[in-house]
């Protein structure tokens, strides 16, 4: 049987079977995505219990950074070295935004190989306000209407229509 709860403003789910009881965090704060959400999670800790899929591996951090650096061959020794300094910079908490190339690709690694880490996700990078570059029905109104002379006006009218660009 499962249940949702709430703890600490995040929805978790625990499903009891045959004695046994699994709780996994949905990682949401949103009743109504938890709920979706929980369809998939309660499958998936089904299937765990049944034996049907095995639950992932634990592998140390120390491990799986050693694991990652020697898996491809083809990497030299600069790339070994820039994807060892960039973890363990992130993991001392000395970090910028080129770090987190190299911890995706690490995480990435790690849930391809089935691991279970301790490995802290990276916050995305700021996020910037998109300029807004069109213009309102009434701008557009005064730039295609209000323009003097009239020959400019026919101008205008003939770059916005065709969709000429500043340079042509």
């Amino acid at each position: 049987m499962a249940k949702l709860f709430l703890k600490n403003s995040t929805w978790y789910l625990s499903v009891s079977f045959k004695g046994k009881r699994v709780r996994r965090s949905l990682g949401t704060k949103d009743r109504k995505l938890a709920v979706i959400l929980s369809n998939n999670a309660e499958i998936l800790i089904l299937e765990e219990l049944l034996g049907i899929s095995k639950k992932a591996h634990t592998i140390s951090r120390n491990g799986l950074i050693s694991q990652f650096l020697n898996h491809n061959p083809n990497w030299s020794d600069a790339t070994k070295k820039w994807y060892r300094v960039a973890i363990f910079q992130y993991l001392n908490k000395r970090t910028n935004s080129s770090y987190n190339k190299a911890i995706n690709v690490l995480l990435n690694y790690a849930k391809h190989k089935g691991y279970a880490h301790d490995i802290p996700i990276p916050k995305p990078v700021k996020k910037y306000k998109p300029r807004i570059r069109t213009f309102t029905k009434i701008e557009m109104k005064i730039i295609l209407n209000n323009i003097q002379p009239d020959k400019f006006k026919q101008f205008v009218r003939f770059a916005y229509y065709t969709g000429t660009l500043r340079g042509n």
